[in-house]
């Protein structure tokens, strides 16, 4: 290949590489609550293409807290699009989220945006956020 067109692919596929990792995002998450130093939180993100809080989430994380008693989450490189963020403060470190018998709570738990249910979670449009930047949100676990 000439030096001239080898230069020129180089070019054209560095910037299309630029061009994607310019639309990478970053969604940080500060979760607070009260006694998040023991235990961990368990946290799962999801886009709207599959089932809200029912089928595997897009990403997923466990996290601790740290010294001032906040846990957070780093969600890197997604794509800009609405998100919605479910998380529960798992106490025990058991891996599930605990309940009383007729399924009510018994570990703390938040939404992206604050979302609260009625009888039950939020809906995923009351709990998304649109991440067109990089962007850092705080979820309160009660």
């Amino acid at each position: 290949m000439h030096p001239i067109r080898r230069l020129r692919t180089c070019c054209l596929a560095l910037a299309a590489a630029a061009g994607v990792s310019a639309h990478a995002l970053d969604l940080t998450v500060v979760f607070e609550g009260a006694g998040l130093q023991e235990g961990r939180v368990q946290t799962a993100l999801y886009d709207g293409t599959t089932p809200w809080l029912k089928d595997k989430p897009l990403r997923s994380a466990t996290v601790s807290a740290d010294a001032d008693g906040r846990a957070t989450a780093v969600f890197r490189g997604l794509p800009p699009g609405r998100y919605g963020l479910s998380a529960f403060h798992d106490a025990d470190a058991d891996g599930r989220f605990g309940t009383y018998p007729l399924g009510i709570p018994r570990e703390a738990y938040g939404f992206s945006r604050d979302a609260r249910g009625l009888m039950g979670p939020p809906s995923f449009d009351d709990a998304a956020l649109d991440l067109r930047a990089d962007q850092t949100i705080t979820v309160r676990l009660k």
